[in-house]
């Protein structure tokens, strides 16, 4: 159980070498920036420094071309002075330049990235996105006591199984991470069904029999935190407990299993269910009507007591 298998984060950024070849009278040229990989407010920024002698007129023509895959090489990556193998896997397009004092930058968003270094061998873990975080964070924290005086909060942990599949999940001071082996997308669902909130992940890491550790790093899709909980969970029960306490509502559906509904139909229904809290009332209630007459069941009717 560590956090620390992510070295790249909102307060690191990736520094490497990215060598562009572009067309010239000469044939294939050519020339190389120091560049970095920074993550704010869930953007990914891709920065490269214009090198000393060049004046950005002179780079123009050749900054804003677009860079396939075959027309660029990175190179000499590292995270804090940790050696990794970086790959982009897209095309490269300037879209932002910037002249400041003696500094000349161009930058551009990335939607995802992956990295590669040698670590030991962790299980699979997932870093939840900021918005998600903060709604799960409450149920992995409790009173720190000192005899009968609450002194402060701990972090806690939870183990649990959606759908049978097993996972752990724990916290640090700024995000929370769910390690599992299992497929991570039914438990986000039923969490995003929970918390009437898209939850999403930010960050993926395995470990493969090469001995290597890889990072996926993407840009989520919804950043605005809608209702912080979903008001049905409130009338339904299992037996005596209600259902709006995660965890119980976790317990439950631990063992669920309907052979009438598949996973993919559960992540259209919770889906559609969710984008209609980013709507207005006349929009909500037409999606709303679109689920109830989809063939199959709703995730909720899921939830029946059997």
């Amino acid at each position: 159980m560590n956090s620390k298998v992510f070295l790249f984060n909102e307060s690191s950024s990736i520094t490497f070498l990215l060598q562009l070849f572009y067309r010239g009278a000469e044939g294939r040229i050519p020339i190389r920036f120091n560049a970095e990989i920074k993550l704010e407010n869930n953007v990914i920024t891709l920065r490269i420094n214009i090198p000393d002698g060049y004046k950005p007129k002179e780079l123009s023509s050749i900054l804003t071309k677009t860079y396939k895959k075959k027309d660029y090489k990175i190179s000499n990556a590292s995270i804090d002075d940790k050696s990794i193998i970086l790959k982009i896997d897209k095309e490269i397009r300037f879209t932002h330049f910037n002249t400041g004092k003696n500094q000349y930058t161009c930058s551009m968003t990335l939607k995802q990235f992956y990295y590669t270094y040698n670590g030991s061998e962790r299980p699979k873990l997932y870093r939840l996105y900021t918005t998600a975080s903060t709604l799960l964070s409450p149920y992995l924290t409790d009173f720190s006591v000192r005899g009968n005086k609450v002194v402060g909060t701990v972090s806690t942990t939870f183990e649990g199984s959606c759908y049978g599949m097993p996972f752990l999940m724990f916290k640090d001071e700024h995000h929370v991470y769910v390690q599992t082996e299992g497929n991570i997308n039914i438990l986000l669902c039923a969490l995003s069904f929970f918390f009437c909130n898209p939850i999403e992940y930010d960050m993926e890491y395995s470990y493969d029999n090469e001995k290597n550790s890889h990072v996926s790093v993407i840009t989520t899709q919804y950043n605005i935190q809608a209702a912080k909980s979903n008001n049905v969970l409130g009338y339904l029960f299992s037996g005596n407990v209600c259902l709006d306490y995660l965890y119980d509502y976790l317990d439950f559906i631990k063992f669920c299993n309907d052979s009438t509904i598949t996973g993919d139909i559960i992540e259209a229904y919770i889906s559609n269910y969710i984008r209609a809290e980013y709507l207005d009332n006349i929009s909500k209630l037409l999606l709303y009507s679109s689920i109830l007459v989809c063939e199959g069941r709703l995730f909720y009717v899921a939830l029946t007591v059997k």
